[in-house]
């Protein structure tokens, strides 16, 4: 192993070693002499549910007649961190409540350390080493996602977060391409179940999946390339969630999400078919955001009269996103702005100020990076021409030409006496990229 490689390993063990004092120093105060102090209300449900568990494993707690007197409740909170919690408590020998309260507590910590590897690796595969270390970096010193991953901090939200980055790694890790393509989109869709299993309103971030496939249709067409795989890599994720989810699909913790689920696989599916019969009929691919619009206003028309259900869901939906029965009730779910008032606050707040400050400083630091990339020269026979980019525009796709050997179109080539060795061009919609 070169230097650079331990050196990239030193620097991510650092920041996880950084998290974890974080995280332990966040929730010292919940060590008392009596045992452990939760620090919020869902904390100590989560606490009875995973105690219960813990007697009665996998099976949970399904209906509290402590609450709701005298009628009880019927508990919609999804099971997976509760079981996870328990199975922890279980693997460590823990049974009696003392015991499971103190290895409970550490499941959060647990929950955040992966995470943080997870989002290095995650703007690793896009971006680069530094660029990764500093969002693993950022991750561990995010207040709020730090105060839902210290110790004993018995929330199902630490989880959440952990399963959507995880699904969004295994996505980027498919579109990227090579032989694993579909078994990290099958790995997406697991975690996209795995969500579903531990907060019902899970659907709400799956919305960016549809948004992608339009947006990434949109630049096919314009650019007159393919874009089949990115369809198969969405779908077969949410094949995948769907089928993972089918068994509980009528339970009401698991019925918004299974719908909501379903929704966005016909929703993709919809996307892929106008984009591909505009791509067919040679139409101009301005005529394809209009059209996906329209049948989306289409669709939100039909279905909110009702069918399948879907109506309230609808409605719930849009009152969570922006401002509904949820307002003043439940913080968490509360939009962050739902009124002019709410908008002022943020937008004049220390929050709203920060994201400003970030998002300029963010600018600055793209151009500077633009400006100081070198951008190689190679020399490329395509068609008769010479081109001088990394990147270059080839009248035909699918050709693939080398230096020494005859091209399709022109004869052979000598090797660039400026880079005195070999170089291979694989033509793809039009644009052929060094290999």
């Amino acid at each position: 192993m070169d230097q650079g490689k331990r050196s990239e390993q030193v620097e991510l063990i650092a920041v996880v070693i950084l998290g974890l004092l974080l995280r332990f120093l966040g929730g010292r105060a919940s060590l008392t002499e009596k045992g452990i102090l939760l620090p919020g209300y869902d904390e100590f449900y989560h606490m009875r549910r995973i105690l219960y568990t813990v007697q009665n494993f996998p099976n949970t707690l399904w209906f509290d007649s402590y609450l709701n007197y005298p009628h009880g409740w019927e508990n919609v909170w999804p099971p997976l961190y509760d079981q996870i919690s328990a199975a922890f408590c279980l693997l460590l020998g823990q049974h009696t409540r003392p015991g499971v309260e103190m290895a409970a507590s550490f499941v959060p910590i647990i929950i955040g350390t992966i995470a943080t590897i997870a989002i290095y690796f995650l703007v690793r595969e896009v971006f680069d080493h530094r660029t990764a270390i500093l969002a693993g970096l950022m991750t561990v010193l995010a207040p709020t996602y730090l105060q839902y991953t210290r110790f004993a901090a018995m929330d199902h939200h630490s989880l959440e977060v952990l399963f959507l980055i995880s699904a969004l790694l295994f996505l980027i890790l498919a579109l990227c391409g090579g032989g694993r393509r579909y078994i990290f989109a099958a790995l997406a869709g697991l975690s996209i179940a795995a969500l579903a299993y531990t907060w019902h309103g899970a659907v709400l971030y799956l919305a960016v999946i549809p948004a992608y496939v339009a947006i990434d249709m949109t630049m096919a067409l314009k650019e007159k390339r393919q874009s089949q795989e990115t369809a198969m890599v969405m779908l077969l994720a949410l094949a995948v969630a769907i089928i993972f989810v089918l068994p509980y699909r009528n339970a009401p913790w698991l019925w918004p999400s299974f719908v909501g689920i379903a929704a966005i696989f016909a929703a993709t599916v919809i996307i892929s078919t106008i984009s591909y019969l505009i791509a067919k009929r040679n139409m101009s691919w301005k005529a394809f955001p209009p059209s996906v619009l329209l049948v989306f206003l289409i669709s939100i028309l039909i279905f909110s009269s009702g069918p399948f259900g879907t109506g309230e869901l609808i409605r719930i939906g849009l009152g969570t996103l922006w401002g509904g029965e949820m307002v003043g009730k439940i913080s968490e779910a509360e939009p962050l702005v739902y009124d002019w008032l709410t908008f002022k606050q943020v937008a004049f707040s220390g929050l709203g100020l920060n994201l400003l400050f970030t998002l300029a400083v963010g600018g600055v630091c793209y151009c500077s990076h633009l400006r100081a990339v070198e951008i190689p020269l190679y020399v490329h026979y395509c068609h008769g021409d010479f081109y001088k980019h990394t990147l270059f525009p080839c009248p035909e796709s699918d050709q693939r030409t080398t230096w020494g050997e005859q091209s399709q179109d022109g004869p052979a080539g000598d090797p660039s006496p400026i880079f005195g060795s070999n170089f291979a061009y694989n033509c793809r919609g039009g644009v052929c990229c060094h290999l």
